[in-house]
């Protein structure tokens, strides 16, 4: 995939991230400087969470999942790590201390690894 697609990609999986947080009830704000806060999530004007949101925009052929590169540790920056499966609009909302330094992750709709546990996970966002 050429550098533009990953942006194009990067771009529609927050667009679509901020979309389903606006139905989960939840507020979102942009950050006003580039860096590895990608979209903040605001519950009830009390809860703010700092968000990385990473895209994959096909399934593999094979296994039906999708697999995230995570190139950066974002240490304490970061409070979750918000995957998006654009083919299936699919999400995982993982806590950023389960990732560790981990340089990709493969997750499946409705799949059985440690991290599809993750999937839908919203109400997290809400504590």
């Amino acid at each position: 995939m050429a550098s533009s697609e990953r942006q194009s990609s990067g771009f529609l999986a927050e667009e679509m991230l901020a979309v389903r947080l606006l139905e989960e009830g939840l507020d979102i704000a942009h950050p006003r400087i580039t860096g590895p806060i990608d979209m903040l999530s605001i519950y009830n004007n009390e809860i703010i969470n700092r968000l990385q949101v990473k895209s994959c925009y096909k399934r593999s052929a094979d296994h039906l999942r999708y697999t995230f590169t995570i190139k950066n540790f974002y240490g304490d920056s970061v409070d979750f790590l918000c995957l998006v499966g654009i083919e299936t609009k699919s999400y995982w909302i993982i806590p950023i201390k389960k990732v560790g330094k981990l340089k990709s992750i493969n997750c499946t709709p409705g799949g059985n690894n440690p991290f599809d546990k993750y999937f839908d996970a919203f109400s997290q966002l809400k504590k």
